[in-house]
């Protein structure tokens, strides 16, 4: 024999590596296999489309909640003869939350949530709220009928 007919261990190293590698890739799907994956893709991408099309949906509506609440005047509106008028909101306490913490105003036309400046925990517990201190105060002196206390 020569040597040149003799297989070195670098020759079957390739070998083995050559061979590890063709086991291990997947075979070729089949015209039926092919069709159920391109499928699937397809449904797949209508299902992001979909989804993607509901979340542009629902943050439109979200836009227009929060421009129709900064229309809303939060009264109601005064009818002849001094009668009628007055805020449509109402205060809120919030149980277990927050003791001694003044609630918010909701008004009951827009849903609309007005809390004072209260520090961070709000914030992230009502994001969606207004936080201002001087609004809650005019409309909470409204529904009170100047009953109520001034927060500062």
């Amino acid at each position: 024999m020569k040597r040149a007919d003799l297989v070195t261990k670098e020759d079957l190293k390739e070998l083995i590596v050559a061979l590890t590698e063709a086991s291990r890739k997947p075979p070729e799907p089949t015209e039926d296999e092919a069709a159920q994956i391109a499928q699937r893709k397809a449904q797949i991408q209508a299902a992001q489309e979909e989804r993607k099309a509901n979340g542009e949906a629902h943050l439109e509506g979200l836009r227009n909640k929060q421009y129709y609440q900064q229309q809303c005047s939060h009264m109601h509106s005064q009818l002849p003869g001094g009668l009628g008028g007055g805020t449509r909101m109402v205060h809120i306490h919030d149980n277990g939350v927050g003791d001694g913490r003044p609630g918010y105003l909701y008004c009951q036309k827009c849903e609309l949530r007005i809390r004072p400046e209260s520090g961070p925990l709000w914030h992230k517990l009502d994001p969606t709220a207004v936080f201002d201190t001087e609004k809650f105060n005019w409309y909470y002196q409204s529904t009170t009928g100047g009953r109520g206390g001034v927060i500062d």
